[in-house]
C-alpha cells in the first residue's frame, strides 16, 4: 500500500473582534491514493460459447458421418478442426490437425453443414473442437 500523498496546507484566517490580530491556522490536507478494482470481463468469445457451446456441439453430432472409406479400412481418430464463425452463420476452416485423410476431409464436411445451424455470434469467434471417430466393435 502507498504511503498517503500530502499537498500544501489550507490557510485559515481568524480575525478576532475585540483585538485587531490576524491569527493564521495551518491545516494539512492528506489525499489518499486509492486503487480502483473492476471485475473481470468475459470476452464475447467466452460468453457465445459458454451460452451456444450445448447447441454447436448438438448440430456438429447431427451432421457427423462416419466416410465409408474409412470405415472400410478400420481407420479411427480424433481430428481437432479450428475454424472461424462468421457473424453471419458462415464458417472459415482455419487449421484441421490429423494425420488420416479420410478423417480430415469428412471433420471438415461436418462442420460446413453443421454451420447452417449455430447461432450467429455477435461478431466473427474463433473455435477449436475436436471430432472423435470411432469404430464400434
Amino acid at each position: 500500500m502507498q504511503a498517503p500523498v500530502k499537498s500544501e496546507p489550507l490557510v485559515k484566517k481568524t480575525i478576532k473582534k475585540d483585538v485587531n490580530i490576524t491569527k493564521i491556522v495551518k491545516t494539512p490536507i492528506v489525499v489518499k491514493k486509492t486503487k480502483i478494482v473492476s471485475a473481470p470481463t468475459i470476452s464475447a468469445k467466452q460468453q457465445y460459447l459458454k451460452v451456444n457451446f450445448s447447441k454447436i456441439a448438438s448440430a456438429i453430432n447431427d451432421a457427423k458421418f462416419y466416410p465409408k472409406k474409412a470405415r472400410k479400412l478400420h481407420i479411427e481418430g480424433t481430428v481437432k478442426i479450428k475454424f472461424l464463425l462468421k457473424h453471419d452463420k458462415t464458417v472459415k476452416i482455419l487449421d484441421v490437425s490429423c494425420n488420416k485423410r479420410f478423417l480430415k476431409k469428412a471433420a471438415i464436411k461436418i462442420i460446413q453443414k453443421a454451420s447452417t445451424e449455430f447461432p450467429p455470434p455477435p461478431k466473427d469467434i474463433e473455435i477449436n473442437i475436436p471430432i472423435e471417430f470411432r469404430l464400434k466393435n
